[in-house]
């Protein structure tokens, strides 16, 4: 039938039945309930003037009194129940289950729940959680074509772990088999953080396997070493004091042990330091003692046979 204005007392406590739209606030109501006005909101959205639904149980008296707002839809064949935000020729957002894509529950940066763009947000009937992705693998997959998928920022003086990973059981603690992290090239592994001694220590793994590796050369590391400038120096931050290198000086010797460029900066003007990797130093420092004790053996011999050439 055609719309109706409607003055609803109900009297008793049965419900209301009404077969046509309702509107409160307008005399032309395009759906079922529609609400207008152009009030601004009050101090407490149980007391406002505006555009507002309000469902309040007043018993607090038992924990099973709640207040629900269902939204719902019928069968594996119906429509998708969802919610949905909008600001009118501007921005919309929206969020609730996709029937038809095993009903997972999103979040969408359009009003209608539309599967044209990719959800900002989706969780799995497995309890997985996909940023960026409508198939998540584990409990959080982030999928981003950002320069930084995940950012961590506190504000605490004294953080107690910004990141904690926790291996949280007594089981299967020799080597290697508590994988805390894993680092991968498409799918490749190339290095992880691991569980290692029995659970009191961590080995950080980069990938080294001979099956990846060609072209072996001998090379002198007591030359390498020797172009390696090392400093006493202090941080200007806390004028604290360490020994090490300077990253753009140790480039020039070793660059795959440096990341970043000299004198580099952002867009405002911000340093984006160089950063080394000491670790790279290892089979240098290695070779160069294997090479020191070659010559000192060397020296010894040398010095017995002067030795027995003076008794003589």
């Amino acid at each position: 039938g055609t719309n109706q204005n409607i003055n609803l007392t109900p009297s008793g406590t049965g419900n209301i039945l009404l077969r046509n739209n309702a509107g409160i606030g307008t005399t032309t109501p395009s759906t079922s309930l529609h609400i207008e006005n152009g009030n601004n909101f009050g101090s407490d959205p149980g007391n406002t003037t505006s555009p507002s639904l309000y469902v309040y149980n007043t018993n607090n008296a038992s924990t099973s009194a709640h207040s629900t707002a269902l939204i719902r839809t019928n069968g594996i064949g119906g429509g998708n129940p969802y919610l949905s935000f909008d600001i009118n020729g501007i921005r919309g957002y929206s969020m609730g289950i996709d029937n038809a894509d095993g009903d997972k529950f999103k979040f969408h940066t359009n009003w209608n729940l539309n599967n044209s763009v990719d959800p900002a947000f989706t969780v799995t009937t497995e309890n997985r959680v996909g940023i960026g992705t409508v198939t998540p693998v584990s409990r959080l997959h982030i999928k981003s074509s950002d320069m930084t998928s995940l950012t961590i920022e506190s504000t605490n003086s004294d953080n107690y772990g910004m990141i904690q990973l926790n291996a949280n059981t007594n089981q299967n603690w020799g080597n290697n088999y508590h994988e805390f992290m894993f680092f991968q090239n498409q799918g490749t592994n190339i290095g992880s953080i691991v569980g290692s001694n029995g659970g009191n220590q961590v080995l950080y793994n980069t990938s080294s396997d001979y099956r990846l590796k060609t072209d072996l050369k001998k090379f002198n590391g007591l030359d390498l070493v020797k172009k390696i400038k090392t400093y006493d120096y202090a941080w200007k931050s806390n004028n604290s004091r360490m020994h090490g290198v300077m990253a753009h000086e140790l480039q020039e010797v070793l660059p795959y042990a440096v990341s970043g460029e000299k004198d580099a900066v952002d867009k405002e003007g911000k340093i984006i330091p160089q950063a080394v990797d000491y670790s790279k130093l290892t089979p240098i420092l290695v070779k160069a003692i294997q090479e020191q004790d070659m010559k000192m053996k060397q020296l010894e011999e040398r010095i017995l046979q002067l030795e027995k050439l003076l008794n003589k």
